[in-house]
């Protein structure tokens, strides 16, 4: 199953195609999606060490969660965004004690939906392309009964790697509703470091939250 609308960027004379794929139809737009995570979150601040089969292995486990989904972007029929999605208390098993951390702030694990990664690639930024994938799969997930809304983020703004042209995204955030929280967890990856090789670190990640309005 999936939906589709046309958005219009008259200004631009462009036009951008968005489609909402669910779970088994997530597989023809897997190899973009590694693809992407790779080149973009090699840079900085996820500065992340993976690999084209591991990424496969990953996201074909991600498609068959509780309410995967993804909001797919394309200009000229050709992918250029995408926004994934899932059931939280599915995710979960991924984020080593997030149910934990919720559930002692007294919050409801299993009414949030949780944003996976949003990535747009370059040449089609700032054309508000995440606003509208945002906006179409909280609809999604409001439609299967989800109330609200999560994601993490993770902060480097001191690193030694940080480049001259970073800019946070806490104000983007922020615009879309979003309210960072002090719910933390902590997970392991393979990370770029400053001497140019790459190992396990450790990382903290903060969970942003929102309250999703039924229209």
């Amino acid at each position: 199953m999936w939906f589709m609308c046309l958005l219009l960027l008259a200004q631009n004379c462009l036009a951008y195609e968005f489609t909402v794929l669910k779970s088994a139809d997530l597989a023809s737009v897997l190899p973009f999606i590694a693809e992407q995570r790779m080149s973009c979150f090699s840079g900085y601040p996820y500065l992340y060490d993976g690999t084209f089969e591991y990424e496969m292995s990953y996201l074909s486990w991600f498609a068959n969660l509780l309410q995967s989904a993804a909001v797919v972007v394309y200009y000229e029929q050709k992918p250029v965004g995408f926004l994934t999605g899932v059931a939280a208390v599915s995710f979960g098993e991924h984020f080593t004690d997030s149910q934990q951390a919720f559930e002692s702030q007294g919050l409801d694990f299993a009414s949030y939906y949780y944003f996976s990664e949003c990535i747009v690639v370059p040449g089609h930024r700032g054309h508000n392309l995440s606003e509208q994938m945002f906006a179409l799969l909280e609809e999604y997930a409001l439609r299967n009964g989800f109330t609200k809304f999560c994601f993490v983020t993770e902060e480097h703004d001191y690193h030694l790697l940080k480049p001259a042209s970073y800019i946070s995204l806490g104000k983007h955030w922020e615009r879309l509703g979003y309210t960072k929280s002090n719910i933390e967890i902590r997970q392991r990856w393979k990370t770029f470091q400053a001497d140019g090789t790459s190992t396990d670190s450790d990382h903290t990640l903060t969970y942003w939250l929102k309250k999703g309005i039924i229209s």
